[in-house]
């Protein structure tokens, strides 16, 4: 198997991501919770850059805070 955001083989364990991240928005809705073409496959660094990434950006944007 390949993490299907760095292309490398995933040795160990893997995670199924959701593309559109579930919320407190969309969180019962079928087609982005259980819909097939909403997930991807992800090496656990992969998986946790993506995560962490989104909520370091999510707080920094909450603080009005600009890095750039």
């Amino acid at each position: 198997m390949r993490c299907d955001m760095c292309g490398r083989l995933i040795h160990g364990k893997s995670i199924v991501d959701h593309i559109i991240e579930i919320d407190e928005t969309n969180y019962q809705d079928e087609s982005i919770t259980l819909n097939e073409d909403n997930l991807q496959l992800l090496c656990l660094e992969c998986h946790n850059t993506k995560t962490f990434q989104s909520k370091i950006n999510l707080n920094l944007e909450n603080r009005n805070i600009n890095l750039f």
